[in-house]
């Protein structure tokens, strides 16, 4: 496998700082800490309700950290700014139009659905 090209000084698009959430006496995510360069490929694995989602959430601005900061690129997250929100997406893999809508279909409906009219979405094949 060959690992891929990282710059030295590679614009950090994606952190978590101490990320942490909790529900009542639960802890969903425990502190977690990442940082992801610009153009890196990068997944969440795990079982069922180890925090996957929860994180993405807050990564995102959807769920208001317990915890902890949430950067996209360099800027923090803040969940009750509007300007993070417009500026990234998030689609659960449980989200289907219709289940049998090919991946591509439904990620091309979603920017018609949040600015219809625009002009936003792209043709999938």
């Amino acid at each position: 496998m060959i690992p891929p090209y990282q710059p030295e000084n590679a614009e950090i698009a994606i952190e978590a700082r101490d990320l942490t959430m909790r529900f009542g006496s639960f802890v969903a995510v425990d502190h977690v800490n990442f940082r992801i360069p610009r153009g890196e490929i990068f997944g969440f694995l795990g079982s069922n309700g180890c925090g996957k989602s929860t994180t993405m959430k807050m990564l995102t601005g959807l769920l208001p950290a317990s915890e902890g900061e949430a950067w996209l690129f360099g800027q923090p997250v803040d969940p009750k700014d509007i300007d993070t929100r417009r500026r990234v997406g998030y689609m659960s893999q449980a989200f289907s139009l219709y289940n049998n809508s090919p991946c591509g279909k439904t990620l091309s409906y979603m920017p018609v659905c949040s600015h219809p009219g625009s002009g936003n979405s792209r043709k999938s094949g």
